[in-house]
């Protein structure tokens, strides 16, 4: 289905990103707080509110709340340019709230790297107002076996709030936390906002990266078991060889453990980065299955043993072709 707005007269300027990502947990208040407001962007809260049959208090939350997601800016009416109304006189000016669409000018979450602050009252209110909220809080604070204080509990409300995140999309984020042994609310932020700015915002997505990330995690205890690296972590370069070996070539166990078996034979000794060649060169092949590999290693000890009856001065000899080829692989790695 296509739906073609028809446009007359006044159209709304909205900035649609940030409109969607609220769109899930906007109140029907919220956005017909929002509706109003762009068809007239000038008004006295009270006066306003009262149209809309809401509190004072609603409105003013519910404009709070698009100031806050980067959707509206609030100016005093000194602020914007607005009409004058000729002879009508008051004893005292009203102060008025003008609302615009021009997007405002701020930093992204990925260069704060922490989320808005929320005033006591202002978290309360919000929790009030939001039922999936306070459900969220309680189902958090047993996965992680702690009570919040009032500083966490803000969090997952700019969690929920802010990056417009779901409610099981951040308890997804709160079990995994709990798998790698880690309590911390801040800790689950920091996942949160490096997920966010890397495009993850759906829990489908969500759950296939943590998927994948404690599948590799998965390996990386196993190889350093296998290798013997005992209590030493991976370096960078290592953890993405494993990522490599795991998300891209979508080697299994077996193999890893092939590549152990010929980086020994051929070295003596324990080498990721051998190992790394060794996969390197069977993934260039096109050799996917453990039964291709040693079909492979069958055939070119085949062409080895025939290569030792060579006539005398023939100089060519596979296994050292094979070896050097290995070693520059594995030198320019």
């Amino acid at each position: 289905m296509k739906i073609i707005p028809v446009y007359e007269n006044q159209v709304f300027v909205v900035p649609q990103d940030k409109v969607c990502r609220r769109l899930s947990t906007a109140t029907r208040e919220e956005l017909a707080v929002l509706l109003s407001v762009l068809a007239d962007p000038v008004f006295t809260p009270s006066d306003r509110a009262s149209a809309l049959n809401l509190t004072e208090k609603t409105f003013l939350d519910a404009l709070a709340g698009w100031q806050r997601c980067g959707v509206l800016t609030i100016a005093e009416v000194g602020d914007v340019p607005i009409p004058a109304e000729p002879e009508k006189k008051q004893e005292e000016p009203v102060r008025e709230a003008a609302v615009t669409d021009k997007r405002p000018v701020k930093k992204s979450v990925h260069a704060r790297r922490e989320l808005p602050h929320y005033a006591t009252a202002d978290a309360a209110d919000y929790l009030e107002r939001h039922e999936e909220m306070r459900s969220l809080v309680d189902c958090c604070q047993n996965i992680s076996g702690d009570m919040f204080s009032t500083a966490e509990t803000e969090i997952l409300i700019g969690l929920h709030d802010y990056l417009a995140l779901s409610p099981e999309y951040i308890m997804l984020l709160f079990a995994h936390a709990k798998k790698l042994g880690k309590k911390s609310v801040r800790y689950v932020e920091t996942l949160a906002i490096r997920f966010f700015d890397e495009g993850v915002t759906g829990y489908k997505e969500l759950e296939e990266r943590l998927q994948s990330i404690e599948k590799v995690d998965t390996v990386e205890q196993y190889i350093r078991q296998l290798f013997g690296l005992n209590s030493r972590a991976l370096i960078a370069k290592e953890k993405a060889m494993v990522e490599k070996w795991v998300l891209t070539m979508h080697y299994d166990r077996p193999i890893l453990e092939k590549a152990y078996e010929v980086t020994i034979n051929n070295t003596g000794k324990p080498s990721i980065s051998y190992a790394n060649a060794v996969l390197e060169n069977w993934y260039k092949a096109g050799l996917g299955t453990l039964e291709q590999i040693e079909a492979s290693i069958a055939e070119y000890q085949k062409a080895h043993e025939k290569s030792e009856t060579k006539p005398e001065g023939t100089s060519f000899d596979t296994d050292d072709f094979f070896a050097a080829a290995l070693r520059r692989s594995y030198e320019n790695d």
